[in-house]
């Protein structure tokens, strides 16, 4: 008796159904993140109890040149939304030995920045490539991935992204 024939097709697009399904059901009932640290200014942040503002996190490094080309729309989203509940912390993942170099780009950017050594990163936010942004919700919450979005982040993407997040209720 011959197997039952599945085309191959078919099976791999229900297995990338099922897996965008289980990916999207992380991310929206992720619990709240837990990223937390100092920055090189020597402030502590923790994006699992910030006061109910929207936390983007940003990956980066100083060798990495797409990352470097998204910091201005980065920097200017923080500098126009601030004000209306965005929080933001770029993660400097360089090499310690490296820290004066990061402190000398960093001086240009309006958000904090923090080198990876000084940050608790857990492994489901641990970036495998640069850049990498996160958005967390008012909750805390993970809202978007920018590992599963090709592109470097805009201003515009950004206020697709956070604009929502800003008009949810606060805690």
């Amino acid at each position: 008796m011959r197997a039952p024939f599945i085309p191959i097709a078919i099976l791999i697009a229900s297995l990338l159904s099922l897996c965008g399904a289980v990916v999207f059901s992380a991310v929206e009932a992720a619990e709240p993140a837990t990223i937390s640290g100092r920055t090189i200014a020597g402030n502590s942040f923790d994006v699992k109890n910030d006061t109910g503002r929207v936390v983007i996190v940003n990956f980066w490094a100083t060798w990495c040149l797409p990352c470097r080309a998204e910091m201005p729309a980065l920097d200017s989203y923080y500098q126009a939304h601030h004000a209306a509940g965005i929080e933001m912390v770029a993660i400097s993942m360089d090499d310690p030995s490296k820290a004066q170099t990061v402190r000398s780009v960093a001086a240009a950017f309006h958000f904090p920045v923090a080198l990876a050594r000084d940050v608790r990163i857990p492994g489901a936010y641990r970036p495998s490539q640069l850049p990498v942004t996160l958005v967390f919700g008012r909750d805390g919450r993970l809202r978007f991935d920018s590992r599963r979005v090709p592109g470097l982040m805009t201003q515009a993407q950004l206020d697709r992204i956070a604009g929502p997040l800003l008009a949810e209720a606060g805690r």
